[in-house]
């Protein structure tokens, strides 16, 4: 050991002497050993006077050190699959972070510098605004099944057309007809230009006031009813008039003439089951016709098998609710589930049906008008007495004693004259002769 001191030129105590540097390194920063993956920092080295510094670090190990970690951007980020359409683009900052956070890392131990400014960091999940979720089509039908369970109605398929509002200075009262049939029509003083033959043309020259042919996707339950009274109204003739109603809340279909007698015949064929029998020698109109025949199918169809809905159809879910209002008619059709109002006095005999029926509920405020259907629009007393004016579309005023039953003619065309609105009178536009009628319909020939 001595020796081997001896031949370093040093003693075993002697300080050790320093190597000169190798001529390749000067001017490069000292180099740490390759075991060694975190150097602490190098003290400033004064090489040949000039002064070398520790280089900064390399940016992309900056950046990660900053950027969230790349599950949480993927689950913050990431858009809802009904709003992929409405999805933005990606934040230029967040590719290019992409981009140098998935580079290879450095082989050298020491990075080189950076070149340029640091990339700022991409802002966080939480403080950016979220895109607005477009609603799922699933979840629409589900809270319009749960509007519909709660009793909360749902737009109808057309929208209801308002009624047109004539000023009430062009508009007047003409008499039509004598006698018995003696009607009194409010319509626009422009009739007696019109160059139409028949008087009742005249009247209603103008198509606003003439009602025509129109769907009854809506009012399936009325048009059942309607298709009932127009059966019952062949039948029984001399009932002058045949209205019906579904009672909701009985689940039984009122069914009403003007006549007493006539009452009591259909009360009397309900009992036999044989209401709903009919000629067709007594049907004498391709209406009557057309009204018997749909009747009778949709209630032999009642319990046949239905083909089922597809789910992800929002028409056959609407469909298949307002089917469910007009099947519940059926059934009491077809059970025989009837009521009739009982008769008035002799001196009252002639009331209108509408005015038995609503007596038999107990007022007007027990009557739902989308369950009432009949072979005639109400008339004008009706239509007072059901408190209709200015909402529905009125008949004629028929000024006998019969009619206007608890009312004189001058107070019911007071009450027109009365109403915002400027109510007028209405006819119905017959399909086949092209001419206005009284005689039946509330607002189709075409159902």
């Amino acid at each position: 050991m001595a020796n081997d001191h001896a031949r370093r030129g040093r003693g075993p105590h002697s300080p050790a002497k320093p190597l000169p540097p190798h001529p390749a390194t000067i001017g490069a920063p000292a180099l740490a050993h390759p075991g060694v993956m975190n150097p602490a920092p190098a003290p400033r080295a004064v090489f040949q006077h000039r002064t070398i510094q520790r280089p900064p670090p390399h940016p992309a190990t900056v950046q990660r050190s900053m950027s969230p970690h790349p599950a949480t951007v993927q689950r913050s980020m990431s858009p809802h699959p009904a709003t992929v359409q409405r999805s933005m683009p990606p934040h230029p900052a967040t590719v290019i972070q992409r981009s140098v956070r998935l580079a290879p890392a450095p082989l050298c131990p020491h990075p080189a510098p950076a070149i340029g400014p640091a990339l700022e960091p991409p802002p966080h999940p939480a403080t950016m605004v979220q895109p607005k979720l477009a609603p799922h089509s699933a979840l629409v039908v589900q809270r319009m099944m749960s509007r519909v369970d709660s009793g909360e109605e749902e737009e109808e398929e057309e929208e209801e057309e308002k009624l047109p509002v004539t000023p009430v200075q062009k508009l007047e009262w003409v008499k039509y007809g004598a006698n018995q049939s003696e009607t009194w029509h409010r319509v626009g003083k422009e009739w007696q230009s019109s160059k139409k033959k028949s008087k009742l043309h005249k009247l209603y020259w103008d198509d606003k006031h003439v009602r025509s042919e129109r769907s009854f996707s809506p009012d399936r339950p009325k048009q059942v009813l309607r298709w009932l009274s127009t059966l019952l109204f062949a039948k029984y003739r001399k009932g002058e008039e045949i209205q019906s109603y579904y009672n909701t809340k009985t689940k039984t279909v009122v069914v009403s003439s003007n006549n007493n007698s006539v009452n009591a015949a259909i009360f009397r064929d309900i009992k036999n089951k044989t209401v709903l029998k009919i000629n067709s020698s007594d049907l004498k109109t391709e209406r009557q016709k057309r009204h018997v025949g749909k009747l009778l199918n949709k209630l032999e169809e009642l319990y046949a098998p239905k083909k089922k809905l597809k789910d992800d159809e929002m028409n056959d879910v609407l469909k298949a609710i307002k089917d469910d209002e007009m099947n519940d008619v059926l059934k009491a059709i077809k059970k025989f589930e009837f009521e009739i109002p009982d008769p008035v006095e002799a001196s009252r005999d002639g009331l209108h049906a509408e005015r038995r029926i609503m007596a038999h509920v107990k007022g007007k405020d027990n009557l739902d008008m989308r369950y009432l259907g009949g072979v005639k629009r109400p008339c004008a007393v009706c239509t007072i007495a059901l408190g209709l004016l200015g909402t529905a579309r009125s008949g004629p005023l028929w000024p006998s004693q019969s009619a206007l039953r608890g009312y004189s003619r001058d107070e019911i065309i007071k009450h027109f004259e009365e109403n915002g609105k400027a109510p007028v009178t209405y006819v119905t536009l017959e399909k086949t002769t092209k001419k206005p009628t009284m005689k039946h319909d509330t607002d189709s020939d075409s159902d």
